[in-house]
């Protein structure tokens, strides 16, 4: 297709070719920015390609400009048509699940309301005082969810717990499958949930609920996400303390079943600093911002990755996958910011997780890098540790990244640096603009790499 005709060439497209292209990424902005309004996608979206080719071909006369018009009605119709395909992958990839219709929706929020109502009858917050540091002899702090980056982001307040009671057992509840992330730091005694047994096997989860109780818990800390009321976390949290103190952020129904609610402070945009909120009930201070894990302490786990991979020191580690896949700055941006930090002297692995090894792979043969193999969390860990840059999505392997000392850039597609991002001197957060933007991340990866005076790790090998 040639240049456009006329009053099609004002609207700024050169040609058919840059038309074609420009609306496409436009069609994956536009969803990517409704998804996070709330936009989602329904199966009458599948008509909206048609409906705007009749649009423009009849209501706009674009037919009386002949095979030019047409050809201008489809280009915006496909663009039409390729938005909703990116309603309907995002719904599928953020979501993980089908879309509950109206009628399930509602049945759920129902039968929520009416477990908050019953359980709230049956446990009611507690009237125990908050008792004195020096009192205090057991803490279980609750975080039920799966997800790598929010266990990593509990640490700076277990420590704060840990050190301020140092006679006090600190125990953690947490998803069984990411139990090894925390493991024994700062933590007595892990306690590893799992939601399915309360419909796989009823009679183990209620005879683990009563081991919980039986514990008597001076303090429970229920400390899921502040900005969203966790039904599941405040009834492990109320049910856990017997006549114990319950300390939470105080949104949604959770004031319920809190008999020391925190209201969340504006103030605290930070993911990390809202955590620590919760310290102030007990009186105790903060400890650090940093996130801190064990995983990767064998360097050894390292040396066989890299060894498959073909990367010798020092090198850089690049993660291109997200769990939201909004929060995904596309491969070909990755595979620009690799290509520059191969021409600053660094090896670059690119790393990735489930499902991910196409985005992956896309980057390392775009740019020259080296494909990782699977690796699990304590592999990745030990790759970080012995990194000398990480460049990474925000996700949970840009939080393990951190919690292991590696100078981070954090990549922020969806602008939420502000919550997810890190206090500390060896993290940069890095918002491009656009998916041209490696100008900015190259920045931030500059930034760290001149604090760290350029110089390579220990026992560095030459390339």
């Amino acid at each position: 297709m040639g240049r456009l005709p006329g009053r099609y060439d004002r609207t700024g497209f050169r040609d058919g070719a840059e038309a074609r292209r420009k609306l496409s990424l436009r069609a994956e902005q536009q969803a990517r920015a409704r998804y996070r309004e709330g936009r989602r996608w329904h199966s009458w979206y599948t008509l909206r390609g048609p409906v705007a080719f009749l649009r423009r071909a009849v209501l706009w006369l674009g037919l009386l400009d002949g095979p030019s018009g047409l050809r201008w009605a489809y280009l915006h119709a496909n663009a039409e048509a390729e938005e909703a395909r990116w309603l309907r992958r995002l719904d599928r990839e953020i979501g993980g699940a089908a879309r509950r219709s109206a009628w399930a929706s509602q049945l759920r929020a129902l039968g929520r309301w009416m477990t908050v109502a019953l359980a709230s009858k049956l446990w009611p917050p507690p009237r125990r005082a908050m008792p004195a540091p020096g009192d205090i002899r057991k803490v279980l702090v609750i975080r039920p969810d799966e997800r790598v980056g929010n266990q990593l982001l509990t640490t700076p307040l277990l420590r704060a717990l840990k050190l301020g009671l140092p006679r006090a057992e600190v125990h953690l509840l947490a998803a069984a499958r990411r139990s090894a992330v925390v493991g024994g730091l700062f933590v007595d005694r892990l306690v590893p949930f799992e939601k399915r047994l309360a419909f796989r096997a009823p009679a183990r989860f209620l005879g683990e609920l009563r081991a919980l109780r039986r514990e008597r818990y001076d303090v429970v800390i229920e400390a899921a996400h502040w900005s969203a009321f966790s039904l599941t976390a405040s009834l492990l949290a109320r049910i856990a303390a017997g006549r114990g103190a319950v300390v939470g952020h105080l949104r949604g129904d959770s004031q319920r079943f809190l008999s020391h609610p925190v209201r969340h402070d504006p103030a605290h945009t930070n993911d990390v600093r809202a955590k620590l909120e919760l310290l102030g009930p007990l009186a105790l201070p903060c400890r650090g911002l940093a996130p801190e894990t064990d995983l990767g302490a064998d360097s050894a786990l390292a040396e066989q990755v890299l060894a498959a991979a073909g990367v010798r020191r020092p090198y850089a580690v690049l993660n291109p996958g997200a769990r939201m896949a909004d929060r995904r700055w596309p491969p070909s941006a990755h595979a620009e910011v690799a290509r520059g930090l191969i021409a600053r002297g660094l090896g670059v692995l690119v790393v990735w997780g489930p499902g991910e090894e196409h985005l992956a792979r896309k980057v390392a043969e775009g740019s020259g890098a080296r494909l990782a193999p699977p690796t699990s969390l304590d592999e990745l860990a030990a790759l970080f540790r012995g990194a000398r840059l990480c460049v990474s999505n925000n996700s949970g392997p840009m939080h393990l990244a951190v919690a292991v000392g590696t100078p981070t850039v954090g990549v922020f597609a969806a602008g939420d640096a502000a919550r997810w991002g890190h206090e500390l001197p060896f993290f940069q957060a890095a918002e491009p603009q656009s998916d041209a933007d490696a100008a900015a991340v190259l920045s931030a990866c500059d930034r760290l790499l001149e604090a760290e005076g350029q110089r390579p790790p220990p026992n560095a090998k030459a390339d």
